[in-house]
């Protein structure tokens, strides 16, 4: 690793990008942080230099990005029956004093200028009655499954589908797949 190869003092923090786990942690004293995909939650790196010294660094998080919680768990990621009930009551959300809520200038936006352009496109596609999720480190899943089903049915000519477990970005919780 590049973190134990160079001189202490070197770096004082490294912040990554495209992880499929979260990192919170140090390495040479080092504090290393990064997020999951899919942007439901984010760390935040607190470095205090005195004298252009660095003397202390703490990393907050995983903090998730929503406006409600499941109490017990600190998540807003759907949760199947078994998580369900150790989870708690649906609460509002705070991060350092502050109601977690949408921007009203971009969810204006979002109204007014994107969702006009995108309803032609949504129409019920199907009623999904599972979750459908990435399953990280499988030959298959459900969501890969259905994806490929659905290939299958608008290329009727191919014998097959092959997808990178990888391509998969999404959690489509059960409802109305649009």
């Amino acid at each position: 690793m590049l973190l134990k190869s160079i001189p202490t003092g070197t770096v004082n923090g490294v912040i990554q990008g495209h992880r499929h786990k979260f990192s919170h942690h140090w390495i040479q004293g080092v504090p290393v942080m990064g997020t999951i995909n899919l942007g439901n939650y984010f760390n935040v790196l607190y470095l205090k230099f005195y004298n252009k010294q660095l003397y202390e660094s703490h990393i907050e998080g995983p903090v998730p990005v929503c406006e409600k919680v499941f109490m017990n768990l600190r998540t807003c990621e759907y949760l199947i029956k078994e998580e369900a009930a150790k989870a708690g009551s649906l609460v509002e959300w705070e991060f350092h004093g502050q109601k977690v809520e949408a921007d009203p200038e971009v969810q204006e936006l979002f109204e007014t200028k994107w969702l006009p352009k995108m309803k032609e496109y949504l129409r019920p596609l199907v009623m999904n009655e599972v979750i459908l999720k990435k399953e990280i480190n499988a030959r298959e899943s459900k969501l890969g499954d259905f994806i490929t089903d659905l290939l299958l049915q608008a290329a009727p000519e191919h014998d097959f589908v092959i997808i990178n477990e990888g391509s998969f970005r999404t959690i489509w919780t059960p409802g109305i797949i649009q």
